[in-house]
C-alpha cells in the first residue's frame, strides 16, 4: 500500500525546526517577562500559543510521506507493559490526524496492563463530578508558570456559573515545593480569568491595590469571579508517586490563592477528556539527521 504524501513536508525541515524552537524559546521568554494581566501580557500569550503551534508545523514537516510520521509517532510509544503489542501498519494512515488519534488510543491500551494499575488511575467519570466529561466543552493547553519554572497542562470548562480549572502537573511530588509552585499557578490562572471578565481588576494586582479601600467596588466584582473558580489537581505518576486527582479547596484573598485543603475530594478514577489531552500533547521533536 502506497502511503499519501506529507502535505506540511519540507526539504528544508530542520532550519524551520531550529526558526520555530528559537521562536518558541522568545515567546517564553516574553510572556513570563510582560507584567501580569497586563495588554502586554496578553499579547504575549497569544505569541506564545501561536509559536508553539508554529513548533508543532514544523517538527510535522520533517516526513515525506504520512506513514513515515506514523512510523515516528509509534516509534517514541512507551513499551507495551506485558511486553506483546500490536502496531498498526503505517501505510495504512491517510492524514497526520488519524495518526495522531491511533497513537492515542494505543498508549490507553499500554496503560490498561494490570502491573500498571498500582500507580495509574482508572479512566472514567467520577460518579460526583459533572466537569470535564464533555470533550467538545474542554480547553487545554501547556503552560510554563515563571520563566524558568516547569510546564503544566491546564484543561477548562465552563459549567452553569462554575469555572473549573484542572493543573496536571508532576513537579517532584507532593511537597512543600511543588504546593507551592501549584499555589502560584493557580493564582496566575484566577489572576487572568479575572482580567478577562473585569479588565479593570488590573489595579488590584498592582502595588497590593487590592487592600485600597479606593478600589473596593472592583475588588468585590473580582471577588464575585473568584467564587466562580474551582480548582483541581491532576499529579501525574512517576519516581514512584501514583497518580492522583483531586478537587483543590483554595481561599482567594482578593489577589492570589492561599490556604489550600489539598484532600477537599481525591477521586478514584480520571475523566477521560482529560487523559486524551496528555496523550494528544506534541510528540518529542524530530533528532536531526544523525543526531
Amino acid at each position: 500500500m502506497q502511503s499519501p504524501p506529507n502535505p506540511f513536508y519540507d526539504p528544508d525541515w530542520p532550519a524551520l525546526a531550529r526558526a520555530a524552537q528559537q521562536a518558541l524559546a522568545t515567546a517564553r521568554a516574553a510572556e513570563a517577562q510582560a507584567p501580569l494581566g497586563s495588554p502586554a501580557h496578553h499579547l504575549a500569550l497569544a505569541a506564545l500559543d501561536a509559536a508553539r503551534q508554529d513548533a508543532q508545523r514544523a517538527q510535522r514537516a520533517a516526513f515525506p510521506l504520512i506513514a513515515d510520521y506514523a512510523a515516528w509517532r509509534f516509534s517514541n510509544l512507551p513499551d507495551a507493559k506485558d511486553g506483546f503489542s500490536v502496531l498498526p501498519d503505517p501505510a495504512s494512515f491517510e492524514s497526520l490526524a488519524a495518526v495522531d488519534q491511533a497513537c492515542i488510543r494505543l498508549l490507553r491500551q499500554r496503560q490498561e496492563g494490570a502491573d500498571v494499575s498500582a500507580i495509574l488511575l482508572r479512566d472514567g467519570q467520577p460518579a460526583s463530578l459533572t466537569a470535564f466529561a464533555d470533550p467538545a466543552g474542554l480547553l487545554s493547553s501547556w503552560r510554563q508558570f515563571g520563566s524558568n519554572g516547569p510546564e503544566a497542562l491546564v484543561s477548562a470548562c465552563e459549567l452553569g456559573e462554575a469555572i473549573h480549572l484542572c493543573i496536571a502537573h508532576r513537579w517532584g511530588g507532593i511537597g512543600p515545593n511543588s504546593n507551592a509552585r501549584y499555589l502560584h499557578a493557580a493564582s496566575q490562572l484566577a489572576q487572568e480569568t479575572i482580567l478577562l471578565r473585569l479588565p479593570a481588576a488590573a489595579i488590584l494586582f498592582r502595588d497590593e491595590g487590592y487592600r485600597l479601600a479606593a478600589n473596593r467596588e472592583t475588588l468585590r466584582a473580582a471577588n464575585r469571579i473568584a467564587a466562580r473558580l474551582v480548582f483541581y489537581r491532576h499529579l501525574l505518576p512517576g519516581a514512584g508517586q501514583r497518580e492522583e486527582f483531586a478537587r483543590v479547596t483554595l481561599v482567594w484573598n482578593g489577589a492570589r490563592c492561599i490556604e489550600p485543603d489539598w484532600e477537599a475530594e481525591i477521586y478514584g478514577s480520571l475523566p477521560l477528556p482529560l487523559r486524551a489531552t496528555l496523550f494528544a500533547a506534541p510528540a518529542p521533536a524530530p533528532r536531526l539527521p544523525g543526531g
